[in-house]
């Protein structure tokens, strides 16, 4: 415009990067209402590609070992409560923005890829996954998790893909190129390659119920801890009243 009033788009992809404009334009309208383009949101966009980034480097680097090349969203050996609801999860996502895209609610369907993968994923799965690979967990659960981790964060770069297509495919690559198996012609970019679809033997609503209560009991002994103000460092002994969930 003329009066020089308005945010330029150029200025901004310089200043924050392309992905970041275009996913907050593409996340922050609601069907009906005028879009404000918040300088804050752009920047939280770009702390989420930064996000990705590290995310999948920190993938990257537990792919290594050859028993990380499984590829399956879903190796069910020696599963544990973790790897169980993080693939249920992602299937759960992957219905979820299907049926958002088709009624063309993009805005929600952008968001609830970015609540998976920074919060269930990057947040509670990839932190959990850091144990489970450590050598006290044996081989086949360190390969399982190595196969979740992959099988995930790829189906989540797919699912991404339209609405952040450079970090996404720079992350892809990365990562596929650590798959030994020779590729396709349609597995050459993200952008041709086939596009998320669930599950439905990966959804698991008992996993999903049971973590949820683990997540409530790590937050609360957490929430204790800082109104204590107790060192991250140190130990605390807790009593927890879980009834018939004991075991869990």
């Amino acid at each position: 415009k003329s009066f020089g009033n308005v945010v330029n788009p150029l200025e901004v992809m310089d200043q924050q990067g392309t992905d970041a404009l275009r996913f907050t334009l593409a996340t922050s309208g609601t069907p009906g209402q005028d879009l404000n383009l918040n300088p804050d949101r752009i920047e939280a966009a770009r702390n989420f590609a930064n996000k990705i980034w590290n995310i999948t480097r920190f993938v990257l680097t537990k792919l290594d070992q050859p028993a990380a090349q499984e590829t399956a969203h879903g190796s069910q050996v020696a599963a544990t409560l973790a790897d169980r609801w993080i693939l249920s999860r992602y299937n759960r996502l992957v219905q979820d923005v299907d049926r958002l895209m088709r009624a063309y609610n993009f805005g929600e369907a952008g968001r609830q890829i970015q609540d998976f993968l920074w919060g269930d994923f990057a947040d509670w799965y990839v932190e959990i996954a850091k144990v489970q690979l450590e050598p006290s967990a044996g081989a086949e659960q360190q390969a399982n998790t190595r196969a979740v981790l992959y099988g995930v964060l790829e189906g989540s770069l797919r699912l991404l893909h339209p609405f952040m297509p450079f970090v996404t495919e720079e992350a892809w690559q990365y990562l596929t190129a650590k798959n030994q198996e020779p590729k396709t012609e349609n597995q050459s970019s993200i952008m041709i390659a086939a596009y998320p679809t669930t599950n439905a033997r990966l959804l698991d609503d008992a996993a999903e119920r049971d973590f949820a209560l683990l997540q409530e009991l790590i937050s609360s002994v957490r929430n204790v801890r800082n109104e204590y103000k107790v060192e991250p460092a140190r130990w605390v002994a807790a009593t927890v009243a879980a009834g018939a969930r004991a075991a869990m």
